[in-house]
């Protein structure tokens, strides 16, 4: 399984604007089928991020398109930086599990 990237970074975002960012999960496991999870953000901020696209349980054959994720992110405060991950699971032996790092942050 191949991620990326592995940071999602929202910057200087006025209160109530939203915006989306997106990382893509590949196989690159050899005639074998990918599966797995996406997991809901989790960790303090995890209020203000969403999985807006993409699909949240995959199945990716080898050589395909592979899956985009899809994240939305909306500011709690001006000033204020959230922060949060996305975890995901799969059948990969070699790396069965994966996080991406959210981090926003609102404009002043």
């Amino acid at each position: 399984m191949m991620v990326s990237p592995h940071q999602l970074k929202f910057s200087d975002l006025k209160p109530g604007v939203k915006r989306v960012e997106h990382f893509k999960i590949s196989n690159t496991m050899k005639n074998k089928t990918l599966v797995g999870d996406v997991v809901n953000p989790s960790g303090p901020g995890a209020a203000q991020f969403e999985i807006v696209g993409g699909l949240t349980h995959f199945s990716l054959p080898q050589g395909g398109p592979g899956d985009e994720i899809k994240v939305q992110y909306t500011p709690s405060a001006p000033g204020a930086t959230d922060t949060a991950t996305i975890a995901i699971i799969s059948s990969d032996p070699t790396q069965h599990s994966f996080t991406v790092g959210l981090t926003g942050k609102g404009k002043k």
